[in-house]
């Protein structure tokens, strides 16, 4: 190798180092390490908790709250300063009389509000069905519907917009983002009141919720950006760590053919040798080892020693390891003390 191809190979290194390229990875959530993050079902629950403005969360209608505005952003049929919204309950799973099932709805004094929630599936729903089911349940308040969606659905709740407008319902679609743009905004007017406990559990899900928007890469951007830009040297890298290896491997053969040759070894009965590449990574040394027994037992057996040749590039050494005690009788035996 070069010095040219030396100082191509040291370039990278300082590269690397700048790189900073072992951050801390990012620490999964509570909800992540149970696995239903993704679970429409169980983010439903969790939602129709929060929407109901006397449970034990403490927070009372900054949920509702938020979610009417983020709506009335989109359409102002939806605007909470026209309603009272105070108290509310809700309820999941609520079924239509073709047996269908709205994810969510919400009740207050002044209206009835159906939402259709929607993790890890597209919005395939037939939404006119549930209009008319929230129109049932509304009699003389106000029936709203809405889509609560990680990305943009409009142009697909907008094509059942006309059809739920036409039977009385106003429809339209909110982002998961939207909705909690406006908790985050309102949080701090209800901190003192609200249950720490159920604090700390909203930041889990909402911090589950928003790594489902943009799904964190393996390999983060920088890493990704790093490898690409640096593909040729690496690719050289790769090469010459290859050669070392193979070099290795050569003179790790001629060692073993040299102890073979040695009789004193051959009294012990010298297992098959092997290379020693741990994890299949690349590896600068390269161990042989041998399973020599001793023929004095130790407490649970006999001892063994294990001669270990390594080819270190610049030099060469041979050490000897010894199991089970015995260091004395087995240092000995192979020096011929």
């Amino acid at each position: 190798m070069n010095e040219e191809e030396k100082q191509q190979l040291r370039d990278l290194l300082i590269s690397l180092q700048l790189a900073n390229l072992n951050k801390p990875r990012r620490k999964p959530t509570f909800m992540e390490v149970a696995g239903i993050e993704c679970r429409e079902i169980s983010v439903s629950k969790i939602l129709a908790f929060l929407l109901d403005t006397e449970a034990e969360h403490g927070m009372g209608d900054l949920w509702l709250q938020s979610l009417l505005l983020a709506a009335s952003d989109v359409n102002p049929a939806f605007s909470p300063s026209s309603m009272q919204i105070a108290p509310s309950s809700s309820q999941t799973e609520v079924a239509t009389d073709n047996n269908l099932r709205i994810d969510v709805v919400v009740e207050t004094p002044d209206l009835v509000l159906g939402i259709e929630n929607k993790i890890d599936a597209g919005l395939y729903n037939d939404l006119g069905e549930y209009a008319g089911k929230v129109r049932d349940m509304a009699k003389h308040k106000t029936p709203l519907l809405l889509t609560l969606t990680l990305h943009d659905e409009r142009s697909k709740t907008g094509k059942w917009a006309s059809r739920c407008h036409g039977i009385g319902v106003e429809l339209c679609n909110v982002t998961y983002s939207a909705l909690f743009a406006y908790v985050k905004d309102g949080i701090g007017e209800t901190m003192l009141a609200a249950d720490h406990e159920w604090l700390s559990f909203v930041r889990d899900f909402m911090k589950s919720i928003e790594n489902l928007e943009e799904p964190a890469m393996e390999m983060d951007r920088e890493l990704f950006d790093f490898f690409g830009e640096n593909l040729d040297t690496i690719k050289f890298m790769k090469s010459k760590m290859k050669e070392v290896s193979r070099a290795t491997r050569t003179q790790a053969d001629r060692l073993i053919v040299l102890l073979n040759d040695d009789d004193g070894f051959k009294s012990f009965g010298i297992g098959k040798p092997h290379i020693y590449q741990p994890s299949g990574d690349y590896n600068l040394s390269c161990g042989i080892y041998y399973d020599v027994p001793i023929a004095i037992k130790g407490p649970k057996g006999n001892p063994h020693a294990h001669p270990e040749i390594t080819n270190r590039v610049s030099d060469i050494e041979i050490a000897c390891w010894v199991a089970k005690g015995a260091k004395a009788t087995v240092r000995a035996a192979l020096t011929g003390a």
